[in-house]
């Protein structure tokens, strides 16, 4: 009897040792949480004025570099405009239409997105390869067109027109002074459908917040003569790599910022009517000592630029993007990637 007892002990000892063996070994590892990357904090931000977190830099998805279902279509557009002695001549534009743009239906509204090139660029060098363009007369696709049509078609943003001008024939101060308002913008918004119910004077500026304009490099130069000389006509800004012209110097950018707020103040505005995506690279940009300067000066104008990294809460933000180099493309892209869907919102 007492030796049955023990044998069924045993057994049952057995089956409690394997049983705890087989559902150990079957248990599944809980697989290991990946701590998420801290965003890249730059030593320039403890010159701005303190802001909550918000936007910040993210790494363009490799997808977004792939030919999207619905394309946009592209479309050279030649206008009149002046050199630089003041000569009219023919200049040009490329102009990127959104998939789904039809001619014909004139109830459809479309928001304008103008992008100035670099230096020793043109009309073409966002769209197209500059090297194939010059050296072998082709026609290849940079990233840029595929950025915009996924960018659309994954709902980042509504679909918009761009517009890449040139300032060749003169500089971008003088192009801003007397060939953007009075030429580009007459040519594209009276030939697209955007929200300018007609393109004379009154009516260029009444639709100013569906209009931005952005550059990169001496670009981001022509985007500060934009915001100068052409507040009345745009609210959405985007300098990318570079400053206002000059203004590297404290000196001058002490100077330049006096002038920037004074031009807001004789618009009528306020840091609600106008908002400043602004970007650049740090390790191996050379725009970003120029930034370290100007932006710390332009932010204690404090009541006029309000550093955020919410437009809730202010109207100039700034991407550091610590491993960018200095190019129009692909880098300004990806800057555009991350600005433009805080573009043409209410804040």
């Amino acid at each position: 009897m007492k030796n049955g007892m023990k044998v069924r002990a045993l057994l049952l000892c057995a089956v409690l040792l394997l049983s705890a063996f087989y559902l150990t070994g079957c248990t599944k590892k809980e697989p290991e949480k990946k701590e998420e990357k801290a965003r890249y904090t730059d030593p320039v931000e403890a010159l701005l004025p303190a802001a909550p977190e918000g936007y910040y830099y993210h790494e363009l998805p490799k997808a977004y570099t792939a030919d999207c279902e619905k394309q946009g279509t592209l479309e050279l557009l030649s206008y009149t405009s002046f050199d630089k002695d003041g000569k009219e001549a023919e200049d040009f534009a490329y102009v990127y239409l959104p998939y789904g743009y039809d001619a014909n239906d004139i109830s459809q509204k479309y928001n304008v997105f103008y992008m100035s090139h670099g230096g020793h660029g043109d009309y073409y060098t966002m769209f197209y390869d500059a090297s194939q363009w010059r050296q072998n007369d082709k026609q290849v696709l940079t990233i840029f067109k595929k950025v915009l049509d996924n960018m659309i078609d994954k709902g980042d943003i509504e679909p918009l027109i761009v517009v890449c001008p040139t300032y060749t024939l003169s500089s971008p101060e003088y192009y801003q002074q007397h060939c953007f308002a009075q030429c580009l913008l007459p040519a594209v918004e009276g030939k697209y459908h955007t929200f300018a119910a007609s393109v004379n004077e009154a009516d260029l500026k009444a639709s100013r917040e569906h209009r931005a304009f952005g550059g990169y490099s001496m670009g981001c130069g022509n985007c500060w003569f934009n915001f100068q000389y052409n507040l009345d006509y745009v609210k959405w800004f985007m300098p990318m790599s570079g400053v206002y012209l000059g203004a590297q110097d404290p000196e001058i950018a002490a100077s330049a910022c006096d002038m920037l707020e004074q031009t807001v103040k004789n618009a009528g505005f306020t840091a609600k009517d106008f908002y400043i995506y602004a970007s650049t690279g740090v390790d191996q940009d050379v725009a970003y000592d120029h930034v370290r300067v100007f932006y710390p000066e332009l932010t204690k104008h404090s009541d006029t630029f309000v550093y955020t990294n919410d437009f809730a809460f202010g109207n100039v933000h700034i991407d550091f993007a610590k491993k960018n180099l200095h190019s129009d493309v692909p880098y300004g892209v990806y800057y555009i990637y991350n600005a433009l869907p805080h573009f043409f919102r209410t804040y």
